[in-house]
């Protein structure tokens, strides 16, 4: 199935801990790296029969009762945060960082842009997958490309906008055949103030129309 080399492989974990929803019977193997490069490597140690699932942060996603079958590569330890080139506004995030992170980085470096992620429960593996967006705002105006694994060609690859083929919640990333690792984003200078109110609109937004209970 996978080389029992890979350090941070675990069978048997309970999948109700890793789906928002809180349901779900157990994960035969789940691969959780913490790098990009440890991914990359579980990837490549995958035998090719075997059936793989990628999971984020678990939102908008439910695990049966009978659990997950195959591999199961977990992306939400993967956390790193990358200023590519602080001047034109590139940052790199991993696949498993929060929306929230990506939004409250970019306030931090005083860009705008990720204002809107900052209510959205999910990870920027899953938001460049969608196209995940809020407040009439989407991922699409502010990411530059991504990094993916071809589970075809077994093959990272760098894939720009246009290749991404963004529309409305959709992109071109086939959850049968790509896996996001990376995301590379460019954001706009801001007022530190206008970014804090839009943050705090954005917030109050989700607050009153997807409250948690």
């Amino acid at each position: 199935m996978v080389s029992t080399s890979f350090s941070e492989a675990v069978t048997g974990l309970d999948g109700r801990k890793f789906c928002s929803y809180r349901v779900g019977g157990p994960i035969d193997l789940a691969l959780m790296p913490t790098q990009y490069e440890s991914a990359v490597e579980a990837l490549k140690a995958i035998d090719t029969t075997t059936p793989l699932t990628v999971l984020g942060g678990g939102c908008n996603t439910l695990i049966a009762s009978r659990g997950i079958r195959g591999a199961t590569l977990i992306t939400k330890r993967m956390l790193a945060v990358e200023v590519v080139d602080l001047a034109s506004g590139r940052l790199r995030f991993d696949a498993g960082v929060p929306l929230a992170r990506v939004a409250t980085t970019a306030q931090d470096h005083g860009f705008s842009g990720a204002e809107f992620m900052i209510g959205i429960p999910g990870t920027v593996g899953g938001a460049i997958a969608m196209n995940a967006g809020a407040m009439g705002q989407s991922t699409d105006e502010i990411v530059e490309g991504a990094v993916v694994y071809d589970c075809a060609s077994r093959q990272v690859l760098t894939l720009d906008a246009e290749a991404l083929a963004f529309s409305y919640r959709h992109s071109s990333i086939d959850p049968q055949r790509h896996v996001v690792l990376a995301g590379y984003f460019r954001f706009k200078p801001g007022d530190a103030q206008a970014i804090a109110h839009l943050m705090q609109q954005s917030l109050d937004f989700r607050k009153a129309h997807h409250p948690k209970e």
